[in-house]
């Protein structure tokens, strides 16, 4: 059993990965990552979508070619949504500056 990784820009195909069950929440953020860069892109300028059968993380921003990332596998639960969640909110977390004063 696999899932499939497939990134659009501009709503085009750009690259498909197959990816094995093991590790495969893993390969999806970090495919997210390479694809929808943190570092230009804040977690609130993203959205997320899910079915039965498919994750969807595309960027919001009004950019000339929007970029989006589909995960497709056999079943996509409620457990597996979570964890998907999690891990993006993860690397899409901005960074926080402590500035101690006094």
């Amino acid at each position: 059993m696999h899932y499939e990784i497939v990134v659009y820009e501009n709503a085009s195909m750009y690259t498909s990965t197959l990816i094995p069950v093991e590790g495969f929440v893993n390969a999806f953020i970090t495919t997210c990552v390479k694809y929808i860069s943190p570092t230009y892109i804040h977690y609130t300028e993203t959205e997320f979508n899910y079915g039965k059968m498919f994750v969807s993380f595309s960027e919001n921003t009004e950019s000339d070619k929007p970029m989006m990332v589909m995960l497709i596998g056999p079943t996509i639960d409620q457990a597996l949504y979570d964890e998907i969640i999690v891990e993006l909110k993860k690397a899409y977390m901005p960074l926080i500056h402590i500035h101690r004063t006094g």
